[in-house]
């Protein structure tokens, strides 16, 4: 069992077997038939020093679980990959570290991990940009929203999200933004496309570019810098300590479009454009 993905063959241990027949004789009623149905499945143990306590994957069907794997059924359910990406989030794994005190994860803890919802609507019923969990918070953006925070707050009748803060200069669209130590990353579709950082506990602006930098542009941290890699090909290199807009390095690095993000490996830099995916080094 690994996020997002399970995997027919183990990396550890010796293979098991069940006799189907003896199991849906002994176990018998309804619970035979859960073996059949759409399932999420999750890790019941889970180291403290773990990367991830939390760990949530499709199941097959059918499937046979022992004990250290629990699930719950998503059949019918219309939001499922929704609720999947969300159990997997950083936000309820930070939830779920503050009151964990052990290697198990229970189905208590599981069934209490907060769930909320709050109006938030783009012209074209989609959204983009991924949230970014800072701390408590929860910050983003979409089209023709301001970019904000919101935390989440217990009332003693269940959880709530409460906005902290609000910038209406500064809202993405198809950009995702970055964190660098207590300084926030992002490209706005404002001024014809312009890089920003911003502070995430206030909201506001440390700097902003003067704009016309592109359509949209895939923001990533490699070695303490932002990687920025706009959909015109250009690749800006930013040191997010400054304080204003000086990249300390712009290439062209492609001939037609990218709209991928770029992605740091030890052997270099991959760049996908729209036919080709090259490796660059500097």
């Amino acid at each position: 069992m690994q996020r997002y993905e399970f995997r027919p063959k183990a990396k550890q241990g010796v293979d098991k077997y069940i006799d189907v027949q003896a199991y849906e004789r002994q176990i018998g009623g309804e619970k035979v038939g859960h073996t059949k149905l759409s399932r999420i499945g999750y890790q019941r143990n889970a180291a403290l020093d773990n990367w991830r306590r939390l760990i949530f994957a499709p199941l097959p069907s059918p499937s046979y679980c022992f004990d250290s794997i629990s699930y719950f059924s998503v059949t019918g359910s219309k939001r499922a990959h929704a609720l999947l990406a969300l159990l997997n989030s950083q936000l309820l794994e930070w939830r779920f570290r503050l009151t964990s005190t052990n290697n198990h994860v229970s189905t208590r803890e599981i069934a209490s991990l907060p769930g909320f919802r709050f109006a938030f609507t783009t012209p074209h019923d989609q959204n983009v940009v991924t949230p970014l969990v800072v701390g408590q918070r929860l910050i983003f953006s979409g089209l023709q929203q301001s970019t904000f925070a919101v935390e989440l707050i217990d009332n003693g009748a269940g959880w709530s999200a409460q906005e902290v803060w609000s910038n209406d200069l500064l809202p993405m669209y198809m950009s995702s933004p970055v964190l660098v130590g207590d300084r926030l990353f992002g490209f706005s579709n404002m001024r014809r496309g312009q890089f920003f950082c911003l502070d995430p506990e206030t909201g506001e602006a440390i700097w902003s570019s003067e704009g016309r930098q592109g359509d949209n542009a895939a923001l990533v941290v490699a070695d303490g810098r932002v990687l920025a890699l706009t959909s015109e090909a250009e690749l800006f290199v930013i040191d997010p300590a400054g304080s204003e807009f000086h990249p300390v390095a712009r290439y062209t690095v492609a001939e037609s479009a990218t709209y991928a993000h770029p992605v740091p490996t030890a052997a270099g830099l991959l760049i996908k454009d729209n036919s080709t995916l090259a490796l660059w080094r500097w």
